[in-house]
């Protein structure tokens, strides 16, 4: 076809394919991708970690109220009545005892030229008639040793029941005819040698009570004096250190013993064998009495505080340095429970306060300045400061039992 000229054909026409219907869909919401999801659990796990930490630091969190205490000192020269109620400070008169014994070695030589002794029973089978025996009396053991009584004495008369005699007694202290080991014996019977070809000689007779010992005759081994002495004296320490030891644990909380306030009884029980006496050991036995005054330490503060200036305005006062001060007793009547007690130096007085009371006050405040009036209000504060636990949790607790109290002067 040449250039230019125009074609007579129809243009191709395209045919519309019909649309079909839509289909109608209904969305639901759509769920959080993984990530989405994790990043939400971590915010939530934030707050509440959070949110526990604010509560816990409010259950254990603190406040410390740090006041300082109004404070002066005075010299004290005084001395008050002390003893029972009556007195100007009362005062608890006490008791102790105490029992030690001991063992020693004994040192001391000595020539020695010892009889023998014991102590028999003797028997009256004879009659209902008491029988007199003079000082010095013999009784004979079967081997012929003789004894003799120390001192007269009375035997008792039989007794006679349905007829038959039933022999009385009595007992006697006996020493070796002669000095000698050899009567240092075991139990033995005894006879009456003054009492033999007569009637009584059968029915008046001695039995051994104890084995009769020391009986020696040369250089032997004794208790010294020396022995004795130190013995005794250790004991005597001991009961002391026993009855302080006592005293200290059977003294009660807030109680004390003044210097002088007490006084001691000690004295030896036994000693045996005695200072002179053959043995290889010996023995003693010492018992000591402790008498003291326990006296309140509060009823001494506020009688002693009473003398400062006019004794006004004392009422919640502590002497700090009791132990200080020279507290001595005189003139001790533990029969009557009385003594002077007196207090000499330099007393150091501090006021307190009631520290539950002001724990209420402030926690019952409203704010700071109502703090700073309740601070105002106790004369006997100098200076307060409040600081907190956490320190960067500055919240001031409602709580009485959360607020400390710390008190310096």
């Amino acid at each position: 076809m040449p250039a230019g000229a125009v074609s007579n054909k129809p243009l191709p026409v395209s045919k519309k394919e019909p649309e079909e219907p839509k289909e109608k869909h209904f969305s639901a919401p759509e769920f959080p991708r993984f990530g989405d999801f994790g990043r939400l659990k971590f915010i939530l796990a934030a707050v509440l970690i959070y949110t526990v930490s604010i509560l816990a630091v409010d259950i254990f969190a603190k406040t410390i109220v740090t006041i300082v205490l109004k404070s002066d000192k005075f010299d004290v020269n005084v001395s008050f009545g002390a003893g029972g109620a009556d007195s100007e400070i009362p005062a608890e008169g006490v008791l102790f005892e105490e029992t030690v014994d001991g063992l020693a070695k004994a040192t001391g030589e000595k020539e020695l030229n010892e009889r023998a002794s014991g102590r028999i029973v003797i028997y009256n089978a004879y009659s209902s008639e008491p029988q007199q025996l003079v000082e010095r009396t013999r009784f004979s053991t079967p081997d012929g040793k003789i004894f003799r009584m120390q001192k007269a004495i009375t035997v008792p008369g039989a007794k006679v029941i349905d007829g038959k005699i039933e022999p009385s007694s009595t007992e006697a202290d006996v020493v070796a005819d002669s000095p000698g080991e050899r009567y240092n014996i075991g139990l033995s019977d005894f006879s009456v040698p003054g009492f033999e070809d007569t009637p009584k000689y059968e029915k008046f007779y001695g039995r051994s009570k104890s084995p009769m010992t020391g009986g020696f005759v040369g250089k032997a081994t004794v208790v010294s004096e020396k022995d004795a002495e130190t013995l005794i004296q250790n004991l005597e320490e001991a009961v002391r250190q026993k009855l302080i030891s006592k005293m200290q644990s059977g003294l009660p909380d807030g109680f004390f013993v003044p210097e002088g306030a007490m006084d001691y009884e000690i004295k030896t029980e036994v000693l045996e064998p005695a200072v002179g006496r053959q043995t290889e050991e010996f023995k003693a036995v010492v018992s000591g009495k402790l008498r003291a005054f326990f006296v309140r330490r509060e009823d001494v503060e506020k009688k002693i505080a009473s003398k400062y200036k006019d004794g006004s305005g004392l009422e919640n006062v502590r002497i700090v340095n009791l132990d200080e001060l020279k507290l001595a007793a005189e003139s001790l009547d533990f029969k009557n429970l009385s003594f002077v007690l007196t207090a000499s130096g330099q007393a150091h007085l501090v006021w307190g306060v009631d520290s539950g009371r002001l724990s209420e006050e402030l926690a019952a405040a409203a704010g700071a300045g109502d703090r700073l009036k309740i601070f105002d209000s106790y004369t006997q504060i100098r200076s307060a400061a409040v600081s907190h636990k956490p320190y960067w949790w500055p919240v001031f607790p409602q709580e009485a039992q959360k607020i400390l109290i710390q008190s310096s002067y």
